[in-house]
């Protein structure tokens, strides 16, 4: 029995790994890293004249010549590194010449001695083995000559070989010859193969059936790859011949276009059976009723839908231009009147063929869709059905390689214009189907194994049983018997069948020999038993390799950047790109498979590592794509839009419109109110970005892992580490757009840079809404995200451990710090920035006199405002807003301890005077009180601080009682429990610090603790009341324009009401530290009523106090009135109560009848109008 069978399947492996080295050896050539040494441009030394002497004479060396030749040092010097670098280059061409030997003399054997009869439907195992090896044989050539400067590495190899061994390398002169006699491979193996002719010519011509399976009016006819249009035959194996044809489809095209360039007279061969079609073009010469050759039924269909045949990686063949060049021009036969059809094939093929493979992309998608939803939801099966399986995959995988090849190749052709260039749009989502169909595959690998298994011990053991019985004579005349028996022991004993596949392909060849030619008809049926018994054998033991062949992209590998442009613009793509995208990071796994691991490990490994790289700029564009998402939907193009469309802008222009008196300076709203009429289809392009993020999302949370090369990716893991950057960069960015030195330009068109805290929590909800995509597509808590990045921006540690202090930590400053410092400065010197706390709106607001540099404060300081702000840092956000507003209370407490401290004396030398009769306030007593003039300016901003803080507490109670009001109302419950703990009593202050958390405040603990280290143990502080009653005789304080006192504002445009705050609350805090007892401080209380009394009873009829004498009376008057440790009476007591009656209705009777007076001004004005306009009316009449 002679070994065909074992030689081709030899040889067919080994050219394989022979391409697949000789691509790489072309890359490593062009590549000027990668070549040798003495061929790269950056060597020191010209090696031109020592390149072109090599040339001259190779192979030979003439080393006596070459010593004198430019470059010979370096090259002597370097010999060894250089042998090193090059040998294995010529190790390949060594193995490329011995491989093309085997295969000539394997060839010959099978025309001559063995005399093959191939047949498609029969011998089909060996028939595949031998086109596949003639194929690979003129791949094999054809990139060799793709290779530049291989003769210059034959020649480097031949000279440092000669000069480390002292001979010539000793198959030099063969690999030689090679090189020569394939300089042109195409005639030259017409020559070679020109016996074989009427061989490959049967074999090709038994491909004709194989052929029209493939194409797709045949697929869209018979429809072989729809499961549902035949429901009744959904259980039933799909063992038909059609299956492992289309599953070898591309194999088939490549014999087609390659072999019989190499085999020209084959063409003009015609079946035997004639074929009735209409061919795609004929020549005007030619008889309609001849009968249809090759030509015309095969060859003429793969030129007009192909450009190109790949060879390996990005490498393609053109071989219109092979036939053009080498078949039509030397006249084979009868071809000789084909030269113009074949120039309109190519016409065609430039024209249609990418409309043609769109359609049959199209039709394979579908086919794929449907496939892979019902082997999801009946995984079993894929047991009788894998064979379909596998044949859908293996033509869309070619049909996707296809587009990559023909795209590439077209985009580097000079004349590209003239060749239509498809893009096709959903190539994503085909690569998509062919990852989700290997993946269900792999999954449920069992199934197809114990099924194949069962199929093969059941039905196809018993029939090919039978089938042996029948043929025994021509088996044992044949010697082969103990193989078949061997075969059936091996059925029904083991799963492990490549010997079972060996065997049967030695005895498939030997049988196919000229000796069996008589039998060959009875054992047609045992042939095609036993070829369905390896394809499932194959589904046993080879499942996974069997899916790599048929179904892998690893040669997308070569088309890195065409699939990454794909990937990027699939993100943003319509229609259902964007859901795909993480498919393009799962094949890059196959990437490194392009080289085995044992012939290159260094470059395997590159690949991988490429691959890993890549897949981390996927992984990160992807989540980029969906960041920028987000952002646009967060943005005025996004749900901000619906913002303004309900009641907002637009709501606010229509009743401008509607009712406003200059109608000519009204704008049409920028975005409509009602849906149906919008500018520039801004809610479709909102829908179109929600959808486009919602796929991303989708894509991004299909898998829980994917691997690359020897890396896991976790992209949801991944996308909430991004997402955690994200958040709080966002935050980060919104909230700090505070710049202390930028202002806000008054009535001008520059805005302040400080969001408001309102503007920012619309900003969170919004932003939130948009969040909400992710929750719905991926298991991610979002709001807990957030609120970690709010807690990182709005909590400081240094205020999480007591509301009454601060715990120093080494925590960076934050947001809430920053917030707390604005805040603080622009409410703690209402004088610096002209502002006015108004009493009745309890917030400070701009005035007239506001500097045109500064903000207006009613836009940050407002109720609603600090509501706001509340809600946003909570609790622990008003811990370090107090405490920085206790640091500036502290700082200007210390300012009124030496301003009391200087004035002390003077002080209770006045109190010791007042019920002297000769006491006079003088001049000489203002001068005595000079150093109390900056008491009240202190006491303002003191005011200010503690009317804002107290501002916040309000918001801070108000929130706790909407977000928690069970909590607030246990706390209120417990608090009321007790009597207020102002003295600090250390049982009460668990409860005192919760209140403090949740808004009371009627107890001021921190305030108390703050000033602590002032007031105890000093003095100064017991002059307090009588200072701040003795601020009425100095004359400085009540000169200014804004020292009086205004009816409706019921307070002073200087502030001057704030410091009645701050003297209440400084009072009540002293005497929590001094003392534990409400008398004390009650007495304190009547000390300043007596000494203000007396204070006005002096300066009532005294020279010099006419003007600020109303103004100091109601001063006084309003601070014993807010007090609450005093009963008014006891004031009223010691000043009669007439006296404040009468400067009382000073101030109010100007102000009673303005309304009316306003009023009765406006009607004469209006009556005088009618009786112009009747007198112009009677005027008119009269002239008519």
């Amino acid at each position: 029995m002679s070994k065909v069978a074992e030689k081709l399947y030899v040889l067919r492996q080994h050219s394989d790994a022979l391409l697949q080295r000789l691509y790489t050896i072309k890359n490593d050539l062009n590549d000027p890293n990668l070549r040798p040494d003495i061929m790269k441009t950056t060597l020191n030394v010209d090696m031109k004249k020592l390149f072109a002497k090599l040339a001259k004479d190779a192979p030979h060396i003439a080393i006596d010549e070459l010593e004198k030749v430019q470059g010979f040092d370096w090259v002597l010097n370097n010999m060894t590194q250089l042998f090193n670098q090059v040998h294995p280059i010529y190790l390949t061409f060594r193995e490329l010449m011995q491989w093309t030997e085997h295969a000539q003399q394997t060839i010959l054997e099978i025309s001559t001695n063995a005399n093959i009869d191939f047949v498609q439907d029969v011998n089909f195992l060996t028939c595949y083995d031998y086109l596949q090896m003639l194929v690979g044989y003129v791949k094999l050539l054809l990139m060799m000559n793709r290779i530049k400067d291989k003769e210059l590495v034959v020649c480097l190899l031949n000279l440092s070989y000669l000069k480390l061994n002292g001979t010539p390398e000793p198959n030099i002169q063969r690999v030689w010859q090679l090189f020569k006699d394939f300089e042109n491979p195409i005639p030259k193996l017409q020559e070679k193969w020109f016996t074989i002719q009427d061989q490959v010519g049967r074999a090709l011509m038994g491909l004709i059936p194989a052929f029209d399976r493939g194409t797709f009016n045949s697929l869209n006819i018979k429809r072989p790859l729809e499961m549902l249009s035949e429901p009744d035959r959904i259980p039933f194996p799909a063992v038909d011949e059609t299956y492992q044809h289309l599953s070898s489809y591309q194999d088939v095209v490549e014999w087609i276009a390659i072999i019989y360039s190499c085999c020209p007279d084959a063409l003009t061969k015609t079946p035997d059976k004639p074929i009735k079609m209409t061919p795609l073009v004929t020549s005007a010469k030619k008889n309609k009723e001849v009968p249809l050759r090759c030509y015309e039924i095969l060859l003429q269909r793969v030129l007009a839908n192909h450009l190109v045949i790949p060879l390996y990686g990005d490498e393609v063949y053109n071989f219109h231009d092979a036939f053009k060049e080498y078949v039509m021009i030397k006249k084979f036969g009868d071809l000789k009147k084909e030269a113009k059809t074949l120039k309109a094939l190519q016409e065609m093929a430039i024209e249609k063929c990418q409309d043609y493979h769109k359609e049959l992309r199209n039709y394979l998608r579908l086919q794929l869709k449907s496939l892979l939803n019902m082997m999801k939801d009946q995984p079993g099966l894929l047991g009788p059905k894998f064979n379909l399986v596998l044949a859908a995959i293996s033509m869309a995988r070619s049909e996707i390689m296809w587009y990559f090849h023909h795209n590439n190749y077209i985009s580097k052709l000079p004349n590209q214009k003239k060749v239509k260039e498809v893009k096709e749009t959903l190539i994503s989502e085909m690569i998509y189907l062919m990852d989700e169909m290997l993946y269900v595959c792999v999954q449920h690998r069992e199934v197809i194994r114990k099924y194949s298994l069962k199929i093969i011990r059941g039905l196809y053991y018993n029939k090919l049983r039978g089938l042996i019985e029948q043929c025994r004579g021509v088996l044992e005349l044949a010697k082969v018997t103990h193989i078949m028996d061997a075969i059936l022991n091996d059925i029904q004993h083991t799963e492990d069948f490549e010997a079972l596949r060996l065997n049967w392909k030695r005895v498939e060849a030997f049988l196919s020999g000229y000796q069996f030619k008589q039998s060959l008809p009875e054992l047609t049926m045992l042939f095609t038993t036993m070829t369905k018994i390896v394809i499932f054998s194959k589904h046993v033991d080879g499942l996974y390799d069997e899916l790599v062949e048929k179904g892998s992209l690893k040669q997308l590998y070569f088309y890195k950047e065409d699939v990454d442009k794909i990937f990027s613009d699939g993100l943003i793509g319509s229609k259902s790109q964007p859901l795909y995208s993480t498919a393009f990071i799962r094949i890059l796994n196959t990437y490194a498979d392009n080289i085995h691991p044992q012939l290159n490990p260094t470059l395997r490994n590159k690949i991988g590592q490429q691959a890993v790289q890549m897949g981390e700029g996927m992984l990160g564009q992807l989540v980029d794509r969906i960041k920028k998402g987000l952002d646009l939907l967060n943005s005025s193009h996004g749900y901000r839009m619906l913002t303004h469309q309900i009641g907002g802008d637009v709501a606010a222009q229509i009743i401008l419109r509607r009712y406003g008196k200059n109608k000519q300076y009204i704008e049409e709203p920028a975005v409509p109110g009602v849906e149906s009429n919008f500018d520039n289809n801004s809610i479709n392009d909102m829908r179109d970005l929600e959808r486009n993020v919602t796929q991303l999302l989708y894509s991004l949370s299909r898998y829980d892992e994917i691997v690359v090369y020897d890396t896991a990716f976790y992209p949801v893991e991944y996308l909430r580490t991004v997402l955690e950057e994200y958040i709080s960069e966002y935050i980060k960015r919104i909230a700090t757009t505070i710049d202390l030195t930028a202002k806000e330009m008054k009535n001008d068109a520059l805005q302040a840079k400080f969001i408001t805290p309102t503007e920012l929590l619309n900003e969170l909800h919004s932003f939130m809404s948009s969040l909400k995509i992710i929750e719905q597509c991926c298991s991610l808590n979002t709001e807990e995200i957030v609120l970690n990045s709010i807690l990182e921006h709005f909590v400081h540690l240094n205020y999480v451990e007591s509301p009454f202090g601060v715990v120093q930590t080494t925590e960076p400053t934050n947001l809430i710090s920053m917030y707390a410092q604005w805040y603080t400065e622009i409410v703690s010197d209402p004088q610096k920035y002209k502002t006015l706390y108004h009493p009745n709106r309890q917030t400070f607001v701009s005035t007239k006199e506001t500097p045109i540099q500064t903000y207006n404060v009613e836009q940050y300081v407002d109720y609603n405002e600090l509501k706001a702000l509340i809600t946003l840092t909570g609790p622990y956000g008003f811990r370090a807003f107090n405490q920085s507003l206790l640091d500036e209370i502290y700082s200007r407490s210390e300012k009124v301890r030496e301003v009391l401290s200087q004035s002390n004396n003077a002080l209770r030398d006045i109190e010791n005077k007042l019920y002297d009769e000769k006491f006079i306030l003088d001049k000489k007593v203002r001068q005595s009180l000079q150093t109390l003039e900056p008491l009240l300016g202190l006491l303002i901003q003191l005011g200010g601080i503690l009317e804002f803080r107290r501002g916040l507490q309000q918001a801070l109670q108000s929130s706790v009682r909407r977000n928690a009001p069970a909590i607030y109302d246990v706390v209120d419950s417990a608090f009321e429990q007790y009597p207020r703990n102002f003295y600090g009593d250390a049982k009460f202050l668990p409860i005192d610090a919760l209140a403090t958390d949740c808004g009371f405040a009627e107890v001021d603990h921190s305030l108390r603790l703050k000033l602590s280290p002032l007031v105890d143990r000093s003095q100064v502080w017991e002059v307090l009341p009588i200072a701040f009653a003795a601020l009425v005789i100095l004359d400085k304080c009540w000169k200014e324009k804004d020292s009086i006192y205004d009816v409706n504002l019921e307070g002073w445009y200087n502030n001057t009401h704030l410091s009645i705050t701050a003297f209440h609350r400084l009072l009540q805090a002293v005497h929590s530290i001094k003392s534990n007892k409400i008398m004390d401080l009650e007495k304190d209380y009547k000390r300043f009523a007596e000494f203000a009394a007396m204070i006005l009873l002096h300066m009532n009829g005294t020279k010099g106090y006419e003007k600020q004498y109303d103004n100091c009376c109601i001063f006084l008057d309003r601070t014993l009135k807010t007090s609450k440790h005093l009963d008014i009476s006891f004031f009223e007591d010691l000043l009669p109560y007439p006296l404040i009656r009468t400067t009382y209705v000073r101030f109010f009777e100007p102000h009673q009848f303005e309304e009316l007076a306003q009023e009765a001004a406006n009607m004469e004005k209006q009556a005088a109008q009618n009786n112009a306009a009747q007198t112009n009316a009677n005027t008119e009449t009269e002239t008519h």
